[in-house]
């Protein structure tokens, strides 16, 4: 939302209230005769500017302002706004999760592609640890749910995630500059200034600055979670006519940390407790809490850093034929992250590096689309689609697996390891690329049989193909080639009907695919590396209501959708005999499936005073597993049995069956024009559980958020102040709870942000 429009909602004293995944601080503005009714929200869901309410898809938005206003500075915070959105970081930065409608997938090994596609202005990135990156001068963020392949290609089988940024402005010349400062010593300082070179050019230009001492404390050394990012873009927009539009982009960031703020942990109440005694005496001797709500930390920093680098450059072409309009976009990325992490999470000086080592991703993304004007009975998009990426993995692993094991021994004083048992010894290097190619052909089309009603369906060719190279890692492999490609067909189709002006009612059937895969750890063997995975097949069935009423002061939308996955590619933990231990597999974890219910509601409550709520219900779990039966011990946990896990029916990773958010904005006057709000945002998740073998202790209890802002708009908002407080109940969470079986019972807890009650305030000057 533009600061005008902000302005204007605000003096019309209008909010909304929203009851599902929609969360977007749209408002309301006054007409001619003074009354009051709610903004239409504008999206791109469908590759063209329309009210979000009239677009046949499920689809969430939320302004840059609204994610200032609530003190939320990356895209990881997002879920806060948007229940059906999780993700999840932990001890890695490579290792990001982001599920939409409760499925989702996580990328530890290059060879395996995100199921939810990450676009920042049509681009599609190539990890999901792409979200673990900053927002800055953002316009808005739309998050489409459900397989959107046919118009959105690439990664996008169980939706879209995509960060639109501000453009530069030909009207007037103008910016701002904006500091955020918080507890643990977080601050984030945002600059940009935009306008007219003359009536053929303009431009914008854009930085940040984000500094943090860390928000888990560390006995060992740096706090964990310590980082310092930065980053800038420009932009120059040309129109050499009157009917072309050209835009230029390039952009830089970069991110050094600690990596994911994780801490060891142990719940003896879910058969999670740590016995060993050389273990036990470490976490005495330094008085270390591991119990449930625990934020501490002891271990040694050596070997746990993180550097995340991107750069990127893009154009924009779009040129106006006559009734018609051509639009092509080029994007060329290069993104690189280095990173080690610890083992053990204690003083013991284990590894030397672990995953040390590059991961690149050098990508190159063309699209070229023709869209029709809107005829009296259709109208109709086509286009064509290329994506290359290049990825090298080169992996070293430089340390002793186990701090518990027999023969591992260690200096009190100095805690440098003096002996490692020779079957715990990991010395070994890899280099491992993937070269991929993804081109697809596209249509779409709506025609419209009646004044009220239309039809609509979409058409994607797909061609992939990739191959890899690996040599090396803990199995001594030589140097492999094998490559594979494959072909596919996507499809939609529904209908909508408008049943009067403020309401329609639609229902669509989707198809999705993303491609087959690659396991290329540091562990795999000849036969993984070789048996290549089957893609993903998705199929979605979804009916739907958008409607306002009340002269506009109510909005209420609803949707039920039922989502089928066959050929999940998913990563799993399988017990080897030989070893004793599990070892790590990527798998076609048979079909899964989601189905369930959201609800959006906004609502003009009074001429000062917004309420929303948004929620989503839905069951999520594994349908059927086929031939795929994981090896495991005899355990406790009733999912082992007979040495075999068996998990249909049970549910999905990241996938809570209950998700909300409530949030009330009061808008006040002040003096001399001026004005100011108060905000309270809740948001409740049920229980989630964070482990394949869905052992007890790996399932998140439910919990519930309480947050506050408020905010004073001065001179028209050219100053605005904003004061924040989040988690205020200080409720306990993590962001992900994981086992690396190292710990003789322990497990690892990743520690958010807002893991504690926490303020920060900002201050923004616009001119």
């Amino acid at each position: 939302m533009s600061n005008g429009n902000v302005r204007r909602f605000r003096r019309a004293g209008v909010g909304g209230f929203a009851l599902s995944t929609l969360v977007l601080a749209c408002g309301a503005v006054a007409d001619e005769n003074g009354e009051y009714g709610l903004e239409e929200v504008t999206v791109t869901a469908q590759k063209r500017e329309a009210s979000i309410q009239d677009v046949p898809v499920s689809v969430s938005a939320t302004t840059g302002q609204a994610l200032e206003d609530a003190g939320l500075s990356d895209m990881s915070a997002l879920g806060e706004l948007i229940p059906t959105l999780n993700i999840n970081s932990s001890d890695e930065d490579r290792v990001s999760t982001v599920t939409i409608r409760g499925i989702g997938s996580s990328q530890t090994a290059s060879g395996i592609e995100p199921s939810t596609s990450i676009m920042y202005d049509g681009e599609v990135f190539a990890r999901s640890a792409a979200i673990n990156g900053d927002l800055a001068d953002i316009e808005r963020v739309e998050v489409l749910r459900g397989p959107q392949g046919t118009l959105f290609g690439k990664n996008s089988s169980t939706g879209v995630i995509h960060f639109v940024t501000k453009r530069p402005d030909f009207e007037e010349t103008g910016g701002y500059v904006s500091v955020q400062a918080g507890e643990y010593g977080q601050s984030l300082t945002k600059a940009a200034v935009t306008g007219p070179i003359n009536d053929k050019f303009a431009y914008r230009i854009n930085a940040y600055n984000k500094q943090s001492d860390g928000h888990v404390e560390n006995a060992g050394g740096d706090n964990l979670g310590k980082l310092d990012a930065n980053g800038v873009r420009a932009q120059l927009a040309w129109n050499p006519t009157d009917n072309t539009e050209l835009l230029f982009r390039v952009d830089h960031s970069k991110k050094d940390s600690t990596g994911g703020a994780v801490v060891l942990l142990q719940r003896p109440d879910k058969d999670r407790e740590i016995t060993n005694a050389g273990l036990l005496s470490l976490i005495d001797e330094f008085g270390l809490d591991t119990q449930w709500g625990t934020n501490t930390a002891n271990y040694d920093l050596n070997s746990k850093w993180s550097t995340l680098e991107s750069t990127g450059f893009s154009m924009e072409a779009t040129v106006d034929l006559n009734d018609h309009r051509l639009v092509y976009q080029a994007f060329t990325r290069d993104w690189e992250l280095n990173e080690s992490t610890s083992v053990d999470l204690t003083p013991v000086q284990l590894e030397s590096v672990v995953f040390g080592g590059p991961n690149i991703f050098d990508t190159q993304q063309h699209e070229l689309r023709i869209e029709s004007p809107s005829y009296d009975k259709w109208d109709y998009l086509a286009g064509v689609f290329y994506y290359k990426q290049d990825s090298e993995r080169l992996g070293a692993n430089d340390r002793c697996k186990n701090i518990v094991h027999a023969g591992t021994s260690w200096d009190p004083e100095t805690y440098e390891l003096t002996s490692c048992a020779d079957s715990q010894v990991l010395d070994f290097t890899f280099d491992t690329s993937i070269d991929l190619t993804n081109i697809g052909a596209y249509a779409h089309v709506n025609f419209r049989p009646t004044d009220n009603s239309t039809l609509f369906a979409g058409l994607r060719h797909v061609y992939e193909e990739s191959t890899i190279d690996y040599e090396g890692g803990a199995k001594a492999l030589p140097y492999t080639v094998h490559d594979t490609d494959d072909t596919a067909l996507i499809y939609k189709f529904g209908g909508q009907y408008n049943l009067t002006d403020e309401a329609m009612v639609y229902a669509s059937f989707t198809t999705g695919y993303k491609g087959r895969a690659w396991y290329n750890s540091g562990g795999v063997s000849a036969d993984d590396l070789a048996a290549v995975l089957d893609p993903e097949e998705s199929t979605q069935a979804e009916i739907g209501i958008k409607s306002d009423w009340l002269d506009n002061r109510l909005r209420l939308n609803a949707s039920l959708f039922s989502l089928e996955i066959e050929g999940f590619q998913e990563r799993v933990q399988e017990f080897d005999e030989g070893i004793g231990s599990y070892v790590n597999r990527y798998i076609n974890s048979g079909t899964v499936k989601t189905e369930g219910v959201e609800l959006d509601a906004e609502w003009a409550a009074l001429e000062n005073l917004t309420l929303k709520s948004s929620i989503v219900y839905m069951d999520a779990r594994y349908e059927e597993m086929g031939d795929n039966v994981i090896a495991c011990p005899v355990s406790t946990f009733a999912a082992c049995e007979n040495n075999k896990l068996n998990i249909e029916g049970m549910p999905m990773l990241n996938a809570p069956e209950l998700s909300y958010n409530i949030q009330g904005k009061y808008w006040f006057e002040l003096p001399g024009n001026n004005e100011g709000f108060v905000a309270l945002n809740y948001r409740w998740k049920d229980e989630e559980n964070f482990d394949f073998k869905h052992h007890p202790a790996y399932t998140h209890p439910a919990y519930g958020l309480l947050n506050l802002s408020a905010g004073i708009d001065l001179a028209e908002s050219k100053y605005q102040l904003r004061l924040f407080g989040k988690n205020l109940t200080d409720e306990v969470h993590y962001g992900g709870l994981k086992n690396k079986g190292v710990h003789g019972g322990g497990m690892f807890a990743n520690v958010p942000v807002n893991f504690e009650r926490t303020f920060g305030a900002s201050v923004r000057v616009s001119f």
